[in-house]
């Protein structure tokens, strides 16, 4: 492995942190291709490194040998399946999460399922094998409990099943259900799998050397949720009633605590105390936003990442990481991040990404003091100059401030002639956008486009109230609020007057579409992929499936649209497609699981025949967009579109 001096490394790496901006004019290609690396991670001694890469545009897991200097492995994903979380569960093998969409019969017809598969790799022999094959029966046999470190062949799977039966009592239906979870060792080597635990509990928290510390016990019926010691006479350590709120343990804080996450509290995460069950705030984290916790293999807090000023960041209780993240940055001249780290801190795996410069990774060794560049994951814009995102505040036509992220060309200052104009909500709808790198919104704004990603009521990251006043109002404020920013980025001269796009997958494609069925005259156009198209059949779904976390989830952020028929019908797609008489660009994934492909076939029976609509079926995507070809069609046909309707004259 090559490895330079810090001091001689910073010339290097300063070409790559300071390159001179060379005029290129970027293709939609150059945005359209996956990253060449991306969620890189160290073996717990240093010598591995595993990260997302392509082979023949195939999704794939490669190893590379850092005292070879070699690549290892390189594992594609099976066709028609996706890659989920990669880790190490020792020096000797990498675990591989692996999902498929398939169609299965069941007592009640053909249903659609994601399966999901883990996938054991030996990094010496190169074998591969499949965990827990026969499944128990199970859609999904990745659930980790534990490393189980003091088995270094061996990782503990857990799996839970909700059991329902429905009587009647009275007029009324009342549903009887319980949970049901195994535990289960399975051997890294052979795939085979051994159950050592069975309980009518909803989850258990193991430490990681594979001991359960803690019992969960949920009731449907009641929404009763207890935290408990192990064992049928454990103490309750916590105890409430939740529905989508219910806290989830995610680890160890310290040797009194765990980490826990309350959704629908600000902030989320919190300390509980292991044995009072007492709930205290973290204080002192220096971000704006916190989006997941950073953890050693022993499931030990080490910080957060999150985001500041807009801005992906990180906030480390550990000193040695807080202090390495602290003098990488000042030295490289860009904000540092910290992806992953060996067992003993030697090794750590470094990124750099900032709102015009797509992510960066490198390799620190904090004994030798060296730094080297591992990879781009965009190279062929490497040293071009990117469209500009920077944030934008507008007042929502009830007065809310919302912020937005705005994207604008190269080189293009306010001032200067208004360009047209590309709305872009996000999906979730509990999420945000920021000013990191964004794939989709910089295509556009390198095709001459202003790109607006309103961060409307209901989005994280903004405390509370906010996200709380997106409750009930799935079809109306939130998306009144992307209306709002439209107006509102002309009314500043901005963005060009008259019509405007829409482009958004998920609940972004929704959103689009709505928009434009309450905006009618304001809308020009509209690329939706992947998206709901009748909201209450999405609640209905989890209804059936027994997902009542999800299905309370859904109904926080639409109503009961159950049991209001006018409501379900004035946010419906299907119910006022006859409305959307703009042109429309309608995709979706035939292997979607998250919003089944039959939502839009349902759309294009409304709107077959009607000008300027296209109905593109993306072969082998999923619900993320994870294929470049899919990208690539998304890309040239939306711009197209847009440039058809937009720039007309």
């Amino acid at each position: 492995m090559k490895q330079t001096v810090l001091s001689a490394c910073l010339a290097l790496i300063g070409g790559l942190c300071g390159l001179s901006i060379q005029a290129h004019a970027q293709t939609l290609a150059d945005f359209a291709q996956l990253p060449e690396a991306s969620r890189p991670i160290v073996s717990p001694e240093g010598r591995w490194l595993a990260y997302e890469c392509h082979i023949e545009v195939r999704p794939s897991v490669c190893v590379f040998d850092l005292q070879t200097n070699q690549l290892a492995h390189a594992m594609p994903a099976p066709e028609n399946a996706w890659l989920g979380r990669t880790y190490f569960a020792s020096e000797d093998y990498l675990v591989v999460n692996l999902s498929t969409y398939l169609t299965l019969s069941t007592v009640s017809g053909l249903r659609d399922y994601e399966v999901s598969r883990a996938l054991s790799l030996s990094l010496e022999s190169g074998e591969v094998v499949m965990l827990m094959e026969r499944g128990q029966g199970s859609t999904n046999a990745t659930d980790l409990a534990s490393l189980n470190l003091s088995d270094p062949d061996s990782i503990l799977i857990q799996m839970t099943f909700l059991n329902g039966a429905e009587g009647q009592i009275g007029t009324r239906f009342e549903t009887r259900e319980g949970f049901e979870s195994g535990l289960f060792r399975v051997d890294l080597a052979t795939g085979d799998d051994r159950r050592i635990d069975r309980s009518d509990i909803f989850d258990r928290v193991l430490d990681a050397q594979g001991d359960v510390v803690a019992e969960i016990h949920f009731d449907p019926l009641s929404y009763l949720y207890e935290i408990k010691e192990p064992g049928r006479r454990g103490a309750v350590i916590y105890s409430a009633t939740h529905q989508s709120d219910a806290p989830s343990v995610l680890g160890f804080m310290d040797e009194t605590g765990f980490l826990a996450f309350f959704p629908g509290e600000r902030g989320g995460y919190r300390r509980m105390d292991r044995v009072s069950g007492e709930i205290t705030r973290l204080e002192n984290m220096t971000l704006d936003t916190v989006s997941a916790p950073i953890w050693d293999r022993r499931q030990r807090l080490m910080g957060f990442n999150g985001e500041r000023d807009g801005q992906s960041a990180q906030f480390f209780f550990d000193e040695d990481l807080a202090a390495d993240a602290a003098s990488l940055t000042r030295a490289l001249g860009a904000p540092v991040q910290i992806v992953s780290f060996s067992d003993d801190r030697d090794l750590l795996v470094l990124a750099i990404e900032e709102p015009s410069r797509p992510r960066e990774f490198f390799l620190y060794q904090r004994s030798a003091r060296n730094v080297w560049p591992f990879s781009a994951s965009y190279p062929s814009l490497a040293g071009t100059a990117l469209p500009a995102r920077r944030l934008y505040r507008y007042a929502a036509s009830d007065g809310l401030e919302i912020e937005a992220v705005l994207t604008t060309p190269a080189g293009w200052s306010e001032g200067a002639e208004a360009l047209p104009l590309v709305v872009l909500p996000h999906g979730g709808p509990a999420a945000r956008d920021g000013l990191e790198f964004d794939w989709w919104a910089q295509a556009y704004a390198a095709q001459g486009y202003l790109v607006l990603q309103p961060n409307f009521r209901g989005s994280l990251g903004y405390g509370l109230d906010f996200q709380r006043a997106g409750y009930g109002e799935f079809g109306d404020l939130m998306v009144q609020d992307i209306i709002d920013g439209a107006r509102a980025v002309k009314a500043d001269g901005l963005a060009r007057s008259g019509g405007y796009c829409l482009a958004g997958g998920s609940y972004g494609g929704y959103a689009a579409l709505r928009a434009a069925i309450m905006a009618p005259d304001e809308v020009a156009c509209v690329v939706a992929f992947a998206p709901v198209t009748n909201p209450v059949s999405l609640m209905g779904r989890e209804r059936r499936n027994g997902s009542f976390i999800a299905y309370h989830f859904w109904e926080q952020y639409m109503g009961d649209l159950v049991w209001d028929q006018e409501a379900s019908d004035r946010v419906s797609i299907l119910r006022n497609a006859q409305t959307l008489d703009m042109p429309i660009l309608l995709l979706h994934g035939t292997q979607d699981s998250i919003v089944p492909i039959e939502a839009s076939d349902a759309l294009r029976r409304q709107l077959r025949g009607a000008e300027g609509f296209e109905y593109v079926r993306l072969e082998g995507e999923s619900h993320f967009l994870d294929l470049p070809g899919s990208r690539m069609t998304l890309l040239n046909r939306s711009v197209a579109l847009f440039d058809e309707v937009l720039r007309a004259d």
